[in-house]
């Protein structure tokens, strides 16, 4: 068979051809085969770690992994949740402090009702303006908030708020009281009257010599009889440091205001009784006389009594000996010795 030239360039370049082709197939075997072998390794490298780790550390890692996940997608509502829960417990709390407070003053409404007194505000407005203009030239109360605290609107603080309002009412005016009525002295008088039977001896005293400017004189003269018939001249007498110390380490604090405050109560009514001497001559006709009580103990500083009396355990912890009768010359006091309290009677 004869071929031609033309015909033979044509098999050669098949040939060259069909040589192209199979080298590009070996070429992609090759990168086929060796990205194989990098998976293989990447695979093995994989193995060869899950191996070095134990099963149990696998589960502690994945149970780590969810209780974050779970954290963090409960977190904000939880938040919020707790948010809500302490809001209303505040609205609740506050609504129950609303409602004892309403409860409170309802009770305490019916018994100033029970016992003639307006209501609780004006009481308390009574009891500020004595404390300002009447207080001052009696002090043997204790500081107003203590007063205020202890008020339990019995019989007994009934006839002594009754004895106080007798002589503050004159600086009220008609608008500050919700009846007429109350701006009566008389009214209050009455009502001193009405409770006075109540009235303990420190209390008594209290009353009267608050209200013995008003009063005759057989007023202060009963203070005195009181004063007799309960010992109080030997119950206050002067004590040393070691029988105060010994007083002291019993006496509760309450006693211990109230010892002072009957201290006050005694030289009031003798200092009071020589008031009226100087200003209306001698009064007293059946011959009876507080004479000047020279071994009983003195009041302490005004001012130390109203701020000390505020806190009574205050008061016990600073309460000390005052000044000794015998220390003081009464030709010529020294003005070092003589406090306030002091001064006024001397």
């Amino acid at each position: 068979m004869i071929r031609s030239p033309l015909f033979k360039k044509l098999v050669n370049w098949v040939r060259v051809q069909q040589k192209e082709l199979t080298a590009r197939g070996s070429g992609s075997a090759s990168l086929s085969a060796n990205g194989s072998a990098v998976a293989v390794d990447s695979a093995r490298s994989q193995s060869n770690y899950s191996s070095n780790v134990s099963p149990g550390s696998l589960l502690l890692q994945q149970q780590q992994k969810t209780s974050t996940a779970q954290e963090s997608s409960s977190q904000q509502p939880t938040g919020r949740y707790q948010q809500q829960q302490s809001e209303t417990t505040s609205a609740v709390d506050l609504n129950i402090a609303k409602t004892v407070e309403i409860n409170k003053s309802h009770e305490m409404g019916q018994k100033l009702s029970h016992f003639g007194f307006p209501p609780f505000a004006t009481v308390t407005l009574l009891i500020d303006i004595f404390y300002k203009y009447c207080n001052p030239s009696h002090l043997a109360l204790p500081n107003k908030s203590l007063f205020v605290d202890e008020v339990a609107f019995d019989g007994e603080y009934a006839a002594l708020l009754a004895a106080m309002f007798t002589v503050a009412i004159k600086y009220v005016s008609a608008n500050e009281v919700p009846d007429p009525k109350f701006l009566r002295e008389s009214y209050w008088k009455e009502l001193f009257e009405k409770h006075k039977s109540h009235l303990s001896v420190m209390n008594e005293l209290n009353a009267m010599t608050i209200t013995c400017h008003q009063g005759s004189d057989n007023q202060l003269l009963n203070c005195f009889k009181s004063i007799e018939v309960n010992n109080l001249l030997l119950v206050l007498k002067s004590k040393n440091n070691f029988e105060l110390d010994n007083y002291l380490s019993i006496a509760t604090e309450k006693q211990v205001i109230d010892k002072e405050c009957l201290t006050r109560l005694v030289w009031n009514v003798y200092k009071f009784q020589n008031f009226r001497r100087i200003s209306f001559g001698y009064p007293y006709k059946n011959g009876h006389f507080f004479k000047f009580p020279e071994h009983m103990e003195l009041p302490m500083c005004d001012v130390d009594y109203y701020i000390n009396s505020k806190d009574p355990s205050d008061f016990k912890k600073n309460y000390k000996k005052t000044v000794d009768l015998n220390q003081i010359d009464f030709r010529n006091p020294s003005p070092y010795l003589l406090h306030d309290a002091l001064a006024k009677m001397f």
